[in-house]
């Protein structure tokens, strides 16, 4: 994909270099990077990707989104913006298609009780005769192909790439755990969600929110994404636990 129509939908703040590059491929981990790929600079809670620039040029990377102000590399395309993470989630949906505006989405996001409602779900869906595959904390299953999970709700370029391989494999329906983690950290932007389903709320987490309140504010990130839809003509449902003490 052409770099100009892979950065369409991102709001950039200064860009330097060539964007008639041809992007074969987009991460955030310098190690995963190849030839002729985009390297997206996040800054994490124990390392910065704005620290692997050069192992990630050595490696193969042909073009930079970065938050923080960077010397000039030779033959590099540098694209600032305001938010990395943010930027890789606009970054893999345009990259892999927007697949999950081809699926039926379902998030599902609260303290307990996400697992066992996501399969709940799956084994309805195939009962009735759709092909569901799921994503969560447990396992992530598409077709017949059962990996374990590394965490609750995938990094945004790795959770594009799976539902693609969803819609490729011509499943109707995804039910995904949404970690609150996940919303925070921007990995589920550009997700487009049918249903929206919340289990419950205690006070936890509080390692990256800090408090409550926040830790709230991002549950209702999935609800409100509900109003963002590009689907035409389709429902959008919010179901919400109130029986809970």
């Amino acid at each position: 994909m052409k770099l100009s129509a892979l950065i369409s939908n991102l709001n950039t703040k200064k860009i330097i270099g060539d964007l008639n590059l041809n992007i074969k491929g987009i991460y955030h981990d310098s190690r995963e990077i190849k030839r002729g790929f985009l390297f997206v600079c996040i800054k994490g809670f124990t390392s910065d990707g704005h620290n692997f620039i050069d192992e990630a040029i050595n490696r193969g990377a042909v073009a930079l989104v970065v938050e923080k102000e960077i010397f000039p590399r030779l033959g590099i395309t540098i694209i600032k913006v305001d938010d990395s993470r943010k930027a890789l989630a606009i970054l893999a949906n345009q990259f892999y298609g927007f697949p999950s505006r081809k699926l039926k989405l379902i998030g599902v996001t609260g303290t307990n009780g996400k697992t066992t409602i996501t399969y709940m779900l799956k084994a309805i869906f195939q009962e009735e005769g759709y092909r569901t595959g799921l994503l969560g904390t447990a396992q992530n299953i598409i077709g017949d192909n059962i990996n374990s999970s590394q965490m609750t709700t995938m990094e945004s370029i790795d959770l594009q790439k799976t539902l693609k391989e969803m819609v490729e494999q011509k499943n109707d329906y995804a039910v995904m755990e949404v970690s609150s983690h996940a919303l925070q950290l921007s990995r589920v932007e550009g997700c487009d969600f049918d249903v929206a389903i919340f289990t419950n709320i205690s006070k936890e987490h509080f390692e990256i929110h800090k408090n409550f309140s926040n830790y709230l504010k991002a549950k209702k990130k999935l609800f409100l994404s509900l109003n963002k839809s590009k689907k035409k003509d389709y429902e959008k449902f919010a179901v919400i636990n109130i029986d809970e003490e």
